[in-house]
């Protein structure tokens, strides 16, 4: 046995007790995904991996969405059962089932969880900002800027620096509205990716970037996530609903798709340098072409992006 899972293992049990068996790991991103059989029942115990910083945030922010969710009766998130902070875990209900298919049952299930976050954020607003969150567009140009810093020093393509550099320059010397938008609160990955389909329809889990947030920001980054593999159909429903739900128009949405683009070609190349990301199990030359292809896609038009986001996939 591996020596860090044999130790995993012991805090599991220090945890949950002597006799309980893991059935299941599985290797996220950002964690390490157990799922623990105790008696007759199966919990899920996600340890948070990475900086000591990056570990506390995840894990707060998760466990306070959770137990927020929980008490505003939102049953189709996880129930969180137990948080041990000095390991970096939580303990949560396990959800059985598997990801749903991009179909009609998904998309009613996204809108349906997109309009209760909106009624209980109207209802009670007191929940921070998401993780990465914005309010206004000089928020996300703030945000592309310091990721690409980021970026310095790093193994990384110097071209693609370069063009990233030179093209959030040109965008932020463009007249946006830089509008504050009434904000909702939003799961910020929002997809089949972190949903789970069972004998009690579908459900929710994967919260460690809740909060409030702009609906602007929740409607592009839906449409642009590489993983949103959706009918045209299905996401012209996705943002006329939404767009109705929040008040948004289309020409703001297009403006955010122009930043939004730059921001995910920098992360997405920023994939090619986590140890361990599932990104990196794609291939690098395909990884570089999606990142490029998000960068070309920050220069196009805004309604032209729009349209063209629409009507077809990533």
């Amino acid at each position: 046995m591996d020596r860090d899972f044999e130790n995993d293992y012991v805090i599991i049990q220090e945890l949950l007790g002597r006799n309980v068996k893991i059935a299941k790991t599985i290797h996220g991103g950002n964690s390490l995904i157990f799922t623990v059989k105790i008696q007759n029942m199966n919990v899920v115990v996600k340890k948070y991996l990475g900086n000591e910083i990056r570990k506390s945030t995840s894990m707060n922010r998760e466990s306070s969405a959770l137990h927020f969710l929980n008490q505003n009766d939102v049953s189709i998130v996880p129930k969180l059962l137990l948080v041990s902070p000095e390991n970096f875990m939580i303990v949560m209900e396990h959800l059985q089932g598997s990801e749903p298919k991009p179909n009609g049952d998904s998309m009613e299930a996204i809108i349906a969880f997109s309009k209760t976050l909106r009624l209980i954020y109207s209802d009670d607003d007191s929940f921070p900002n998401s993780i990465d969150g914005i309010e206004k567009t000089s928020d996300l140009l703030a945000q592309i800027g310091s990721r690409i810093n980021s970026m310095k020093g790093e193994i990384c393509n110097e071209d693609f620096l370069l063009q990233a550099r030179k093209y959030l320059s040109v965008l932020s010397s463009r007249d946006y509205e830089d509008k504050v938008w009434d904000k909702t609160y939003s799961v910020s990955d929002l997809g089949i990716h972190n949903m789970i389909k069972g004998e009690g329809g579908i459900r929710f889990f994967d919260l460690e970037f809740f909060g409030a947030d702009s609906p602007v920001k929740l409607i592009g980054d839906f449409l642009l996530h590489p993983r949103n593999n959706f009918s045209r159909t299905l996401r012209k429903r996705f943002l006329n609903e939404l767009s109705t739900v929040y008040g948004v128009t289309e020409s703001a949405i297009a403006d955010y798709l122009q930043l939004s683009a730059l921001k995910w070609s920098v992360i997405v190349m920023r994939r090619l340098q986590m140890e361990k990301s599932p990104a990196s199990k794609i291939g690098k030359g395909k990884i570089e072409d999606l990142a490029y292809r998000y960068m070309g896609l920050s220069q196009c038009h805004g309604e032209q992006l729009l349209q063209k986001i629409v009507n077809s996939r990533i």
